[in-house]
């Protein structure tokens, strides 16, 4: 299971079946998240847009995914 290496992935009490593997990518390392990317394109296409209801910004993310 791949991790970024943000505090609240770590504890000193954790439970991992044998199966799973721990991997947390490097510190300060957001191009390698693949999360992050998609972030950065809803941020994008929402910044500085004004929508007069929820249904208008559905359907714009939905359009822009």
């Amino acid at each position: 299971m791949q991790l970024d290496n943000d505090a609240f992935h770590k504890a000193y009490v954790l439970i991992i079946p044998d199966k799973i593997i721990l991997i947390f990518l490097p510190a300060y390392s957001p191009e390698l998240n693949p999360s992050e990317k998609m972030l950065q394109k809803i941020k994008g296409d929402f910044t500085n847009k004004y929508f007069n209801n929820i249904d208008k910004l559905t359907v714009s993310l939905l359009w822009n995914l």
